[in-house]
């Protein structure tokens, strides 16, 4: 099971590889998983302006339908 010209046996030298490999994937999962928590974050943000934003325009629209809406002057007001 040794390789020529090698002390390490290939399969003690494949699990080397296959840990130094699990350990790098193990870095990058931390990494997404930092990522997917920024991204939370961010779209907990998103959520809050868009409800800022909402509540805004239903404050405007409001505005908009007292303009529009008649009055008791204008119902009693004879042309």
């Amino acid at each position: 099971m040794t390789d020529p010209g090698s002390r390490i046996p290939s399969y003690e030298r494949t699990q080397s590889e296959t840990l130094i490999a699990t350990q790098t994937l193990a870095v990058e999962y931390r990494a997404t998983e930092r990522t997917q928590s920024e991204t939370l974050i961010t779209t907990q943000t998103l959520a809050v302006e868009y409800r800022a934003t909402e509540r805004t325009q239903r404050s405007g629209q409001a505005d908009v339908d007292a303009a529009e809406s008649p009055t008791i002057s204008h119902l009693l007001t004879v042309d």
